[in-house]
């Protein structure tokens, strides 16, 4: 082989390379976040408030809620 021939070899082993490095690092935090939720992640304690809010307010047949849970938010 030619050294040009070698050095655009050499190229597109790189380039490849950087392209498969961040397409393994991508696919390792979207695993690493949906692990996360899968694992059950409780809802913040703002949403835990509107969502007590939102189910109060529904209906006036509501008298009270007892417990409210949340998670994958």
């Amino acid at each position: 082989m030619s050294l040009l021939a070698l050095q655009a070899v050499s190229l597109l082993t790189d380039f490849t390379t950087k392209i498969a490095a961040g397409v393994i690092l991508a696919w390792t935090r979207t695993i690493y976040l949906q692990f996360c939720l899968l694992a059950g992640k409780s809802a913040s304690h703002e949403f835990l408030q509107l969502l007590t809010y939102k189910a109060m307010t529904f209906s006036d047949a509501i008298e009270k809620i007892d417990t409210i849970r949340a998670y994958h938010v």
